[in-house]
Order: C-alpha cells, then structure tokens, then sequence
C-alpha cells in the first residue's frame, strides 16, 4: 500500500514537473513584442491642422477652443512675448501656444502633451512655464474683486 501511493505521489510530482517545464519552454521561445502604451496618443502635426476646417472639432476636444478663438489667443500672447515669438525654434510659436493649452486641458501632463507634440517633455516644460508666467502675470486684467459690498 505504501509503495503504491509512492508511485502515484512520483506520478503526480513527474506530471507536475512535465507541465512546468512545458510553460517556461513555450514562454521562452515565444516572440516577444515591443511594448505598446494603449493609451500613446500619435504625433500630431499641428502646423498642418491650423486653419484647416476638418480640424474644428479636434481643436474644441484638445484645445478646450474653436480655431478663431485660438488665433486671437495667439496674438494676445505673441504681443506680450515678442523676443519669445521671434526666436528661430524647431516649433512654430502657434504650436507652442498649442502645447500651452493641450496640457491645461489633459489630464496627462508633461508626458502626454510632449507625446502628442512630438516633442521632449523637458521642452514642454519650459513651453508651460513661459505661458503660464505671462497669463498669471495678466490676470489682474480679467480677475476683479467686486467694488462696492452689493456685488
């Protein structure tokens, strides 16, 4: 009886082995895929979308405004940054002021709206911090407290 249900314990513990071994050969010689990030959003060429009217939409989806909108954000900003809009740079001051907007309307951050622009984040950072120093700079200009105690 004991010999018996030796067998069958090394019978158990040979199949056990048998399937194991089977699982790490078949996860070895699988080929491997590259990492993919569903959530990758594809570079945009935004130089291309800028007054074009099949992009309205993406430009009320991302931009959080239509294309006119957009076009007198630029000049605002371009008039209070005119070294900044003048500098020879890889990106179009549009597309910077694009940047600016994207990640104030993402919840993805640096990463995200670098990945969508095609550009580093460390240079997006730099893109952000530049527009975001001009708009609080002027926000006296939109932002009053009321005058009198019935407002």
């Amino acid at each position: 009886m004991v010999a018996s249900a030796m067998d069958g314990l090394r019978g158990v513990v040979a199949a056990v082995a048998a399937v194991v071994c089977a699982v790490c050969i078949s996860l070895a010689t699988s080929s491997t895929s590259s990492k993919y990030n569903i959530l990758t959003i594809t570079n945009v060429n935004f130089d291309d979308m800028l007054g074009d009217p099949r992009y309205e939409q993406w430009f009320r989806d991302n931009l959080r405004c239509d294309q006119r909108a957009f076009c007198k954000i630029v000049v605002w900003l371009r008039r209070r940054l005119p070294k900044y809009s003048r500098r020879r740079s890889v990106h179009s001051f549009e597309k910077k002021v694009a940047v600016f907007l994207y990640f104030l309307g993402s919840e993805g951050g640096y990463r995200e709206t670098a990945g969508a622009f095609g550009m580093a984040r460390s240079w997006c950072v730099n893109v952000v911090s530049t527009f975001v120093n001009v708009v609080s700079s002027n926000a006296n200009k939109w932002i009053h407290f009321p005058m009198d105690s019935r407002a």
